[in-house]
């Protein structure tokens, strides 16, 4: 699938709902929603970032909702990694 860590954690907010004129879905929860659906032989979302070919946020949540192993062990992965202590920016700021 090749997604980075950025967009499969903002993919975990969202919401998905399959549509009833087939191979659909309805991708809820970020800024508006979003449709993927199966198009030439592969999944597609309407979004901008899916139009400069990246793998996007929605795809990679239509992708877990459908129990794909990739997205799944990415998920456990990430969730086993200790999380970085946040970034002070007034550092940056001082200089």
């Amino acid at each position: 699938m090749g997604f980075d860590l950025y967009r499969l954690r903002r993919s975990w907010s969202l919401q998905v709902s399959r549509l009833p004129e087939g191979d659909a879905y309805a991708i809820n929860g970020g800024t508006e929603p979003h449709l993927v659906r199966f198009l030439d032989a592969r999944w597609s979302c309407d979004c901008a970032d899916h139009a400069k070919g990246r793998t996007c946020k929605h795809l990679i949540r239509r992708s877990r909702h459908q129990g794909d192993d990739e997205v799944l062990r990415a998920d456990a992965d990430l969730s086993l990694r200790p999380q970085t202590s946040p970034i002070d920016l007034r550092t940056w700021w001082i200089r």
